[in-house]
């Protein structure tokens, strides 16, 4: 994955009130509500209880991942957070402070501003994470395709982490509060295991990650190096 710095006023403009939804959330009901993990053979994890993230995001879960190749599937096996498309309304475990006023409508459209400027049909992801939260280890292999990663961070407090495919090497890349960028290619088991990108995430405060998909074509890649370009372009 790499870096690129949002210098685009219009994109900025954009992000501004998106970056209210963490605080519009009421969390502990939230939480209550949703269930942590994906539904797998064993059943899903049901509620806070059945999810170890300091597990999931151990080195030793990396490892045991690694080693399964094609037995992990490429999705996340938990996280502590919610992961709707805030607004869309189809997802019911949010739920927002009394006082808010339409949330739902108002996310709705701020996020659609922003998949219009991005130039894509839909967003791949939003997650939001509260203090403490985060994602297990996993590499999108179910869903190769070139992404464009924003995230914001209440205070920076928290980090990216992925494995490069080539040299092996772990990589972090800390939060900075506010807004910040990364892009790459997530790859396929057909393509081999080069082209796999073992990844997480944790926070220590309020953070929130949007993603956006591209496909693997030739254009898919030139689409997703045009976002880059115009976000870095004052």
């Amino acid at each position: 994955m790499n870096k690129a710095v949002i210098r685009n006023e219009e994109f900025k403009e954009i992000l501004e009130p998106i970056s209210e939804i963490p605080s519009m959330i009421d969390w502990e009901p939230t939480l209550e509500n949703f269930s942590y993990a994906r539904e797998n053979d064993e059943g899903a994890f049901p509620g806070r209880e059945g999810l170890d993230l300091d597990w999931i995001t151990s080195d030793e879960y990396l490892q045991k991942i690694m080693d399964a190749g094609r037995g992990h599937n490429g999705y996340p096996d938990g996280l502590l957070g919610v992961a709707p498309h805030p607004g869309d309304g189809g997802d019911r475990t949010i739920v927002w402070k009394e006082g808010i006023n339409r949330p739902a409508e108002m996310v709705k459209e701020r996020v659609l501003e922003l998949t219009q400027f991005a130039g894509v049909r839909n967003r791949a992801l939003t997650t939001i994470y509260p203090p403490g939260g985060g994602i297990g280890w996993h590499n999108n292999a179910n869903a190769s395709a070139y992404n464009v990663i924003i995230t914001w961070s209440e205070k920076g407090d928290g980090f990216w982490e992925h494995v490069d495919p080539v040299s092996r090497k772990r990589v972090v890349i800390p939060d900075v509060a506010g807004w910040q960028c990364k892009y790459g290619f997530f790859g396929s088991y057909e393509d081999g295991p080069l082209s796999l990108c073992y990844h997480r995430a944790r926070t220590n405060c309020m953070r929130m990650t949007l993603g956006f998909t591209f496909d693997r074509s030739e254009n898919g890649k030139k689409m997703a190096e045009m976002l880059i370009e115009e976000i870095q372009t004052p």
